[in-house]
């Protein structure tokens, strides 16, 4: 549940400020999506404007003497983009007048043809669905590819140091009243712009748990049109702006060239952050005085506090549960006091049916005290792979 607190480890609330949510026509809402990343994109103000008799979606006028006009449509056929064709050549002289020769958009919801390209290109109109409209913007065509392949913190083979192809056993997470979630209503929490907080101790499943709402979220960007930028905590210590983290990011991506155009856009409500670790930023200095650590933990994490305060999107962010003193410290070095989060929390252990899927086989034998935990079941099923290649019998 979207609580607005949560009860500490002493037993005091939290409070949290939240959002009141408003219903919204999701054609509109994509509409303002398109014309805030425009803006961003572009660089200059945004606004449906009237001009020469002629109401058009989206105009931003460049202080360089440049404009740019989108018109953004449900529809995708050769008589609609006609319609707006001429919507843009009555524009046109207007422009033309004053020495603009405007750049014109056509945005539609759905791919476009070959030949709807075409024709817009027969009358300099670029053509572009909204995905691509978005991907022409933010460049995260190519990054979900890369991203894909790259690892998600701790999810890793073990013993090749690769990242973790298994198949994913769902699991379920829990708020402090008990609602259940999995991956995929995480993943609609987030695109709904709530911020989650996800705790658990080391190998309980929290940086798969990332992996899996990405895919969620990158596999059906169609429909909500929500960009998820998935970041490992641990190789941004030091940093001490959300510039340099995503300019780090993208550069070991291989993205360097695409990180002007990211910083434009990144803090949009249309970029959803999942950042996995904020235990693992270590600091290089230590003290004994609990005054002195306290402010050496807000110091490390400074760079994710400038990043979660200043992306509009949902966040979902990853750590052990005792890393800070209590919750207002949590709330504070990550930068949580004005956002509506919710707080889950791993299971410490799988059900005996969960980590026996995980394994690959029934774990009648198995001891009690065995931690079944999701990295204790990894590193079995890997042992039981190797001795089935040797010819070693399997664990009994």
């Amino acid at each position: 549940m979207a609580s607005k607190g949560r009860n500490s480890k002493y037993g005091a609330k939290i409070p949290m400020a939240g959002k009141q949510s408003r219903s919204v026509d999701p054609w509109q809402g994509l509409e303002a999506t398109v014309r805030a990343l425009a803006e961003l994109k572009f660089g200059g103000a945004a606004r449906a404007e009237d001009i020469a008799g002629v109401r058009c979606d989206c105009v931003i006028r460049l202080p360089a003497g440049e404009a740019v006009i989108v018109e953004i449509s449900k529809e995708h056929t050769i008589t609609k983009l006609r319609t707006d064709i001429a919507k843009f050549n009555s524009v046109r002289p207007y422009f033309i007048g004053k020495g603009i020769f405007p750049r014109c958009i056509f945005v539609t919801l759905s791919e476009p043809t070959p030949a709807l390209i075409e024709t817009g290109q027969a009358n300099f109109v670029q053509v572009y669905s909204v995905s691509q409209f978005f991907n022409s913007l933010l460049g995260l065509g190519n990054y979900t590819t890369l991203r894909s392949k790259a690892a998600f913190g701790s999810a890793i083979d073990l013993y090749s140091g690769k990242p973790d192809e298994s198949s994913y056993v769902p699991v379920t997470y829990y708020t402090n009243t008990g609602e259940m979630f999995d991956t995929r209503k995480i993943a609609t929490k987030l695109i709904e712009g709530k911020s989650i907080v996800l705790i658990g101790e080391y190998g309980v499943g929290k940086s798969r748990c990332v992996k899996e709402v990405y895919t969620e979220l990158s596999g059906s960007s169609l429909k909500h049109y929500k960009n998820p930028i998935a970041i490992n905590l641990r190789e941004n210590w030091g940093l001490k702006r959300a510039s340099e983290m995503l300019t780090r990011h993208f550069t070991e991506l291989g993205l360097g060239e695409r990180v002007s155009d990211i910083l434009k856009v990144g803090f949009s409500g249309a970029t959803v952050y999942l950042l996995d670790g904020f235990d693992e930023i270590g600091a290089q200095t230590w003290s004994d005085d609990p005054t002195k650590l306290l402010e050496i933990r807000k110091q490390s994490l400074i760079g994710v506090k400038d990043l979660v305060q200043k992306a509009s999107g949902g966040i979902l962010i990853t750590g052990r549960e005792h890393y800070f003193n209590d919750d207002a410290e949590l709330i504070t070095c990550l930068g949580l006091a004005s956002k509506d989060v919710i707080f889950l929390r791993c299971n410490q252990e799988l059900s005996e049916e969960q980590f026996s899927e995980l394994v690959g086989w029934q774990q009648e034998t198995l001891p009690a005290w065995l931690p079944r935990k999701p990295l204790i079941g990894t590193v079995m099923r890997k042992i039981e792979q190797a001795a089935m290649k040797s010819g070693t019998p399997p664990i009994p």
